[in-house]
C-alpha cells in the first residue's frame, strides 16, 4: 500500500503544474478560460511597447507542435491540389464554404471542420493553416483581442449580423449585454464592451498570418457577413396551378394514392414549371460579403 502512495505522489510531483505567474501555453487543442478582465479603450491606444507589458491586451503566435489541430490528412492534401494550391482561392474556400459557430478554443480540428462544414476560429483556421500548409506555403497562427461594433446599419459588418442575431440596437445596453452573456457563455476569457461612443465588443480572436511571395497576409477566414433577405413564393414562381397540374396528368386517386398518370403529360408539365421558375430572379438566399482588414480591428501585430 505505502508503495502505491509513493508512486501516486512521485506521479503528481512530476506533473508539470501552471501557475498563476505564468502565461498559458497554446500547445494543444482545447478551451482556454481566464479571468475576466476589465478593459478600456484607452488600452488600445497605447504603444505596441506599453501593450506588450498589459497581460491579454497584445497578439501572440500560437505554437502549433505537435501538429494536432492543423493536421494534414488524404482529404485536405486532395482539396488543396484540387484548389490548385493557390492561397488565394483556399482562402475564398474556407471563407465561402465552412460556416462560423461561435464557441471559444479548438474543439474540432482541420479534418472534423472540412467535414461538418462548420467552427468557429480556432477550427477555421486550423483548416485554413492545415491546407495552406499542404500546399507548400508557410502559415501560423495569430491570437489577440479584437473590438467590432454591435451593429453598423450602413454597412452591416458586426457582431449582430456576424453571429446572426436578431436582437437590434434599440436599446444598446441591453444589446451589448446580451452579446457580452452570450460570448462568456461560450467560453470566451474576455468579453467585454466600450460604450464611450465606439459601442464595440471586447473579445479574443484568432487568425492566420500567411507569408507568401514576398509578402505577410493576415487572414480572417472566420468573418463572413450574412444578411438575411426577403424570400420568394415558389408556387407563385412557377406558376402553379393545382387543377390545371391534375388535368394534364389525368388519372384517379384519393387521399392516400393516385393511380394511371399520363407519365409523359406528368414530365412535360413538371419541365414547364421548372422552365418557368429558372426564368424568375432569384430573391431567396444569403448575401455575403467578402472579409477586410479594417471590418475587425485586432490590436497590434
Amino acid at each position: 500500500m505505502k508503495t502505491i502512495q509513493w508512486l501516486t505522489l512521485g506521479l503528481l510531483l512530476s506533473t508539470p503544474l501552471c501557475t498563476a505567474q505564468g502565461q498559458p501555453q497554446f500547445t494543444t487543442p482545447g478551451s482556454f478560460r481566464s479571468t475576466l478582465k476589465t478593459v478600456t479603450h484607452r488600452d488600445f491606444e497605447r504603444s505596441e511597447a506599453e501593450q506588450s507589458t498589459v497581460p491579454d491586451m497584445h497578439t501572440m503566435s500560437l505554437v502549433s507542435y505537435p501538429e494536432i489541430a492543423e493536421a494534414s490528412t488524404p482529404e485536405i492534401a486532395a482539396l488543396a491540389r484540387g484548389l490548385e494550391n493557390d492561397p488565394k482561392k483556399i482562402f475564398d474556400y474556407v471563407h465561402d464554404h465552412i460556416r462560423y459557430v461561435h464557441y471559444f478554443g479548438s474543439k474540432k480540428g482541420a479534418q472534423l471542420t472540412l467535414l461538418e462544414r462548420s467552427g468557429n476560429d480556432f477550427d477555421q483556421c486550423a483548416l485554413l493553416v492545415a491546407l495552406l500548409r499542404a500546399a507548400g506555403c508557410t502559415a501560423s497562427y495569430r491570437f489577440g483581442l479584437v473590438y467590432m461594433p454591435y451593429e453598423d446599419s450602413l454597412t452591416g459588418q458586426d457582431f449582430k449580423h456576424w453571429v446572426g442575431l436578431t436582437l437590434p440596437e434599440t436599446n444598446l445596453t441591453q444589446a451589448l449585454s446580451f452579446a457580452e452573456a452570450l460570448t462568456s457563455y461560450r467560453g470566451f476569457p474576455v468579453a467585454d464592451d466600450f460604450r464611450d461612443g465606439t459601442d464595440c465588443l471586447v473579445f479574443h480572436r484568432v487568425w492566420v498570418r500567411l507569408t507568401w511571395d514576398g509578402y505577410v497576409y493576415s487572414l480572417d477566414p472566420t468573418f463572413k457577413i450574412k444578411t438575411p433577405i426577403a424570400g420568394i413564393s415558389i408556387t407563385n414562381a412557377m406558376q402553379w396551378s393545382t387543377n390545371a397540374f391534375w388535368t394534364a396528368v389525368g388519372g384517379t386517386g384519393d387521399t392516400n394514392y393516385v393511380q394511371n398518370l399520363n407519365q409523359t403529360n406528368l414530365q412535360n408539365k413538371l419541365r414547364e414549371y421548372t422552365t418557368t421558375r429558372l426564368t424568375q430572379p432569384v430573391m431567396a438566399g444569403v448575401l455575403k460579403a467578402p472579409m477586410a482588414e479594417a471590418d475587425c480591428q485586432y490590436a497590434p501585430n
